[in-house]
């Protein structure tokens, strides 16, 4: 099982995971808000502050941030494996962290005057 923390409070990551929910048939990705409280069994190896710039996942304990998370989602999910092979070229060359932390940087969060839990009403995708 693959645990991954998005940042609701973006919505571009938002909708990310709403439309991987919708293709993981086989339910392999589990989508955690990382500004809702953590799991327990999160709490201590999240490093909320870099989650909160870059996607975090967990994978049998052990710990991905960014481009890393990105990838495995793609390796989760049979309907994207078309992808994996140019995004491990992206993975070996360390273009896809590049790429990654220029979006991440640029991206917009919008937390619509509430709490430290906002919910973003994701659009209906056609």
């Amino acid at each position: 099982m693959m645990y991954v923390f998005y940042d609701n409070w973006c919505p571009n990551c938002t909708r990310f995971a709403t439309w991987v929910k919708k293709i993981d048939r086989r339910k392999a990705i589990v989508f955690i808000r990382i500004r809702a409280p953590l799991p327990n069994e999160f709490a201590s190896k999240i490093d909320q502050g870099k989650a909160l710039k870059q996607m975090a996942s967990v994978i049998e304990d052990k710990v991905y941030y960014g481009f890393d998370s990105i990838f495995f989602i793609f390796l989760r999910v049979p309907s994207l494996w078309l992808f994996v092979p140019f995004l491990a070229f992206l993975k070996r060359s360390k273009l896809g962290d590049y790429l990654y932390t220029e979006l991440a940087l640029k991206r917009k969060i919008i937390p619509m005057g509430c709490d430290d839990q906002c919910i973003i009403t994701p659009r209906k995708v056609f």
